[in-house]
């Protein structure tokens, strides 16, 4: 699919989602596509000093304040963006951005991805309980409201073809949708719940 980027004057776009679903290898692609500015949120936390207190093993606390401050400068001398990163909800506000996309990924694959990236046990329980019940869409769809909110289910296609999916989303030739992805009921109709959230 082929959208005219000299037609598109502004985009500010943002991707989002629980560690490990691929955002920014979309994000990067995307930006190449579309020859947008890419913003990682990490990146720009760490370059300017906002990590509050660092824990290799479970994350790093962050200064939302500061950090809100940073990106809010960053987005500011841009008109045509991809901001991404899993921070996304906590550290911008909804008139930051004209769309966020939060990538969805099947909470089996997730836990294969963390243990190959060799997370402790507890950060691997943290994250694939909240891709199960939907933490950061619920987090984004507070920031931001169900208008500019859109979730991709990026678990059975290949990186281009979930590329595409945020293109026809960004090119408005398909339509948003939010709230469909349901892990919960899969893993209780497998009978994998103490699997998944308690014995991980």
């Amino acid at each position: 699919m082929k959208i005219n980027r000299d037609k598109i004057t502004r985009l500010r776009l943002a991707i989002t989602g629980t560690p490990g679903v691929g955002k920014h290898t979309c994000a990067k692609i995307l930006c190449k596509k579309l020859d947008l500015e890419l913003i990682d949120i990490n990146k720009t936390i760490i370059e300017n000093n906002c990590v509050a207190k660092i824990d290799k093993t479970n994350g790093n606390e962050i200064n939302q304040k500061k950090a809100k401050k940073v990106l809010k400068k960053v987005m500011d001398f841009e008109k045509r963006f991809v901001v991404v990163g899993h921070l996304a909800p906590y550290v911008m506000e909804s008139t930051d951005v004209d769309l966020i996309i939060v990538l969805r990924r099947n909470p089996y694959q997730l836990r294969k991805i963390y243990k190959k990236r060799r997370y402790s046990a507890s950060k691997i329980k943290e994250n694939v309980s909240s891709e199960i019940l939907g933490i950061t869409s619920y987090d984004v769809l507070k920031v931001f409201g169900k208008r500019k909110v859109a979730e991709i289910d990026i678990t059975n296609d290949n990186i281009e073809k979930n590329v595409e999916k945020i293109e026809k989303i960004v090119n408005k030739q398909s339509i948003k949708e939010f709230g469909k992805i349901d892990w919960l009921s899969l893993i209780y109709e497998n009978k994998d719940v103490d699997i998944l959230l308690n014995k991980l």
